[in-house]
This record gives structure tokens, sequence and C-alpha cells, in this order.
């Protein structure tokens, strides 16, 4: 991209103008240089590209145009959520506040999973992320993840975030324990099924249209 007089940018407008303007800035210095240094005669040649002018090449990051895709497809199927508004009932919320109740207590969050899983046959280990849309398939993965979860047959009782959820509640107390009833009702409604699902489905448009396209190349 370089040799040809181009950029690799985010898509921000600031970060294609710096690219654009660069490559401006060059060619106004290839047009002041020709002629006046010896061994430079033909700098001009430089600006054409067989006859005609050349122009920017501005390439967008494949990575940053994913995300945008996968961002604005969960908020545009389900909504968005409300900065520093821990009760609202969203499925990105569930996400935050299993988080957020297992790097609080990690042993008795992997504790409660042994024990409701002891009678399954079923070996799961709890891993969780902060909830970020900004960082590529963070919330994706994240989502695959508690969808993994909820595909446990639990020999038809509750879900296991449910069982986990209540398993936690009955152990702890203030935060904890509230953020534990969150979880319960959140884990309950098949809404948020639906929409952890479309989020997961989401990160696999992401891994096969690009990061598996990467591995062709």
């Amino acid at each position: 991209i370089a040799h040809y007089g181009g950029a690799v940018s985010d898509n921000a407008h600031d970060a294609i103008a710096e690219g654009r303007k660069t490559f401006d800035g060059v060619m106004s210095y290839i047009d002041e240089l020709d002629g006046q240094v010896e061994g430079n005669a033909h700098a001009k040649e430089m600006m054409a590209l067989y006859g005609v002018e050349r122009k920017p090449i501005i390439w967008g990051d494949p990575f940053h145009i994913c995300n945008l895709v996968v961002k604005w497809g969960s908020i545009g199927a389900f909504g968005d959520t409300e900065k520093d508004d821990h009760s609202q009932i969203h499925h990105r919320q569930l996400m935050q506040s299993i988080h957020d109740v297992h790097s609080s207590v990690p042993v008795l969050s992997q504790a409660a999973t042994n024990a409701v899983l002891a009678d399954r046959n079923c070996m799961y280990k709890v891993k969780t992320n902060r909830e970020r849309q900004e960082r590529w398939l963070q919330n994706q993965r994240f989502a695959k993840r508690i969808v993994e979860g909820l595909d446990i047959d639990m020999g038809g009782g509750p879900n296991f975030w449910v069982q986990w959820a209540h398993h936690i509640h009955e152990r702890t107390s203030g935060w904890t324990q509230r953020a534990c009833g969150e979880i319960i009702t959140m884990a309950l409604m098949p809404g948020i099924h639906v929409a952890l699902n479309f989020e997961a489905e989401l990160g696999n448009y992401f891994e096969v249209t690009y990061i598996n396209g990467m591995r062709v190349r």
C-alpha cells in the first residue's frame, strides 16, 4: 500500500483525511523536487502511472469494518444499553452481570458449576469477559459460551445459568446476591436467549468472513 501511495485506516474521517493529506504532501514534495537536485530530473514521472495522475489508495481495516457490522447489527436488533444502569433487562447486561459475579467470587462460581452439574455427567468451566462492544469479537465469543451453558441438558429443570446463579445467591449477600437475582430473571427469558444466540451468530459471521479469509490468503 505504501509503495503505491495509500494508507490503511479504521475508517474514521480524520484517519482517512490523514492518509489523503500525507499522499498529497508527498506528491507536492516530488513536484518541488523535480529538476532541483541532481538525479531527480524525472521525479515528476512518479506523479503519474501509465499517464494517469496518481490518487491515494485508502483501504479500510477489515477487522474494524466487521466489528462495525456486528456492533450495529446487535444494537439494531435488540437496542443499546444505558451506561451505568445495571438493572436493565438486556442480553448484554446479563453478560456483564455474569462476569461481575464470576470475577468477584471465582472459586464459589466454579464450585456452583460443579454442584449443579454433579449428576449431569457434564463438565463445564465458567470463563467470562467484561461486556465490551468495541473489543473485536469479545461480546460474540462470550455470548457463545453463555449459549453453550444454556444448551446443557439439565434433566428438565431450570437452565444451567439459573441454577448456577441460584447456588451463588444462597451463599452471598449484598450486590452479588442482587446481581444473581437479576441473572436468574434474565436467564429465564426466551427473548434473552434469542438475543444471545443472535450475538453468537454475529460472531460466526465475523470469524467466517474475515478470519478464515485471512487464513486462505
